[in-house]
């Protein structure tokens, strides 16, 4: 995922990338992350901090806005990834 772009209602993805051998997220570029685990997010700050609190392999839930409807998902933490 590219560096979310900051948003009034929480925080855009401008990018996803695929992890090879693994299936698609179901995150796509313009969603806007609102909450991560019920906790609202505002920059890509809150977002790291949220996921940070978490193992690789821990399932988070994610709120979000999908072209004006609001969707709620889960994800799976992966292990960070250099740059």
């Amino acid at each position: 995922m590219s560096p979310p772009q900051h948003d009034s209602f929480g925080t855009s993805i401008s990018k996803v990338c695929a992890r090879p051998g693994r299936p698609p997220g179901h995150l796509v570029p313009g969603d806007v992350i609102a909450a991560i685990d019920g906790r609202a997010v505002r920059t890509s700050e809150d977002i790291s901090d949220a996921l940070y609190a978490h193992a690789p392999g821990d399932r988070v839930a994610i709120s979000l806005l999908r072209d004006g409807s609001e969707l709620g998902t889960s994800v799976v933490v992966a292990s960070p990834q250099p740059d």
